[in-house]
C-alpha cells in the first residue's frame, strides 16, 4: 500500500521571510496532499522545515512544538487504523479530516486560473498565445475526461502520464515540453500567486522536459524555383500542398491557415493577410513581388483548396522537397523561417517581417538568419567601412 506521510510545513508560505504563516498538518497519499491547519502562525525564518518544527528564536516555541508533536502523532496513529480497513485512498482521508478535525478541504481549480488568463489577458497577450492556452487546456480535458482539473492532482505521476499519452498521439519533442513543462510551470505559478497557496512541485523526482534547439532550416530562392518548376506534374493533393507551401514561403502564414486562406485584392494589386498577432489586416504588394503573384495565380486557376490535416501535407512536403533534391528537414514550419530569412536577405527591417508573421520583434529574431547573400546585402547598400 502506498506510504502516507504526515509531517508540519508552513501553509500559505510567501516569499517574505518575515511575515508569520500558518502552520498546518501536510497529510500525503499518492502524490496528493490534504492539509490541516494549526492555530499557530510563524515567520519562515523561526520555522525548520527539514524537522516541521518551530526553531528557538520562535515565541513559545516550546508549546507549539509540543502541539505540533501531539497532532503528527494522533494523526499518525489514526491513518494507520484507517490503512487496515477494506478501502482506504484519499477519499477516506478527507472524510477522516472532516468528521474527525473539522476540516472543509478547499481544492483549487488549475482550469479556472487558466480560462481566466484567457478572458482577461486579450491586451497583454496576443490572441495566438491565447489560442495556444486554449489549446492546451482542450488537450488536458481530452486526457483527462473532465472539464475541471485541480491543483493537487497535477502530480510527477500525473505529469508522467501526460506526457506519455501525447507521445502516443504523435506530439514531437519540443510541442510536448510547451504542453507540460512550459504550460504547467507557467500556470502553477499563477495558481500559486491567484489562491495565495504553496503547490508541490509537480517535476519533483521526475525530470522536466527540455526545450530541444533544432536547427532551423531555410530554402533559398533556388530551391524554391525547384519544388515551383514540379508543381505542373505532382498528383493534386501533392499539388496543394506544394502551392501552399510555397505560398507561406513567401507571404509567411501558417500552416493553421491554410484552409481558410483567402486572396482579396484591394487598391493597387494587393495581398490582405490576416495575421494571428492582433488580428489587423496586413497588406502586400503583389506588383512588388513576381513569385508570390505566380502561386497566388496558380492556386486561382487550380481551384486549389487545402482540406487535409497538417500531419498528411507535411508528408507530402517531404517527398516533394526529396523529388526536387532538396537534401533538408523540410516541414511546413520551415516556410515561416524561409520566409523571414529571405525577407532578411532583401533587407526587410524586424518591424515589418514581424507584422507580415503575425508575431513579436523577438520572435522574428529567433526566425533571422545572418546568412552570406544577406552579408553581401549589407556590404552592397552601406558601401563597407
Amino acid at each position: 500500500m502506498p506510504k502516507v506521510s504526515v509531517k508540519a510545513v508552513l501553509y500559505k508560505k510567501t516569499k517574505d521571510r518575515t511575515a508569520p504563516c500558518t502552520i498546518a498538518i501536510r497529510i500525503s497519499y499518492q502524490a496528493v496532499s490534504r492539509y490541516k491547519q494549526l492555530p499557530y502562525r510563524v515567520t519562515p525564518n523561526n520555522f525548520d522545515n527539514k524537522t516541521g518544527q518551530c526553531t528557538k528564536d520562535a515565541a513559545n516555541y516550546k508549546f507549539v512544538n509540543a502541539r505540533i508533536a501531539a497532532e503528527v502523532t494522533t494523526i499518525q496513529h489514526d491513518l494507520y487504523i484507517l490503512q487496515t480497513a477494506a478501502f482506504f485512498n484519499l477519499t477516506a482521508i478527507e472524510d477522516y479530516l472532516q468528521q474527525r478535525h473539522g476540516t472543509n478541504i478547499k481544492r483549487h481549480s488549475f482550469t479556472k486560473v487558466v480560462e481566466d488568463v484567457i478572458v482577461n489577458s486579450a491586451v497583454t497577450v496576443t490572441p495566438g498565445t491565447l489560442r495556444n492556452y486554449r489549446k492546451q487546456l482542450n488537450k488536458l480535458q481530452l486526457f483527462t475526461g473532465k472539464t475541471e482539473l485541480f491543483t493537487d492532482e497535477i502530480t510527477p505521476e500525473f505529469v508522467r502520464r501526460y506526457e506519455n499519452w501525447l507521445r502516443t498521439r504523435g506530439n514531437q519533442h519540443n510541442t510536448i515540453w510547451d504542453s507540460s513543462t512550459k504550460f504547467f510551470g507557467k500556470f502553477l505559478k499563477l495558481a500559486e500567486k491567484a489562491y495565495n497557496i504553496q503547490l508541490q512541485d509537480p517535476f519533483n523526482g521526475y525530470s522536466k522536459v527540455k526545450f530541444k534547439i533544432v536547427k532551423k532550416e531555410y530554402l533559398t530562392f533556388e530551391e524554391l524555383d525547384r519544388i515551383e518548376a514540379l508543381l505542373p506534374q505532382l498528383p493534386n493533393n501533392h499539388k496543394t500542398a506544394a502551392a501552399f507551401f510555397l505560398l507561406e514561403c513567401y507571404a509567411g502564414i501558417r500552416i493553421s491557415d491554410w484552409g481558410r486562406f483567402e486572396i482579396e485584392k484591394t487598391e493597387g494589386e494587393n495581398l490582405k493577410l490576416q495575421t494571428q498577432k492582433n488580428d489587423q489586416p496586413v497588406y502586400i504588394r503583389l506588383a512588388n513581388r513576381e513569385r508570390l503573384a505566380r502561386i497566388l495565380m496558380f492556386i486561382k486557376s487550380n481551384a486549389l483548396v487545402f482540406n487535409f490535416t497538417p500531419s498528411t501535407a507535411n508528408n507530402y512536403i517531404k517527398l516533394i522537397a526529396a523529388k526536387a533534391g532538396i537534401n533538408k528537414h523540410v516541414s511546413s514550419h520551415v516556410g515561416r523561417h524561409t520566409c523571414a530569412t529571405l525577407h532578411g536577405e532583401r533587407g526587410f527591417s524586424t518591424e515589418y517581417v514581424a507584422e507580415l508573421l503575425g508575431v513579436t520583434i523577438k520572435t522574428v529574431e529567433t526566425y533571422y538568419k545572418t546568412t552570406r547573400k544577406k552579408m553581401e546585402h549589407e556590404d552592397a547598400i552601406r558601401k563597407g567601412l
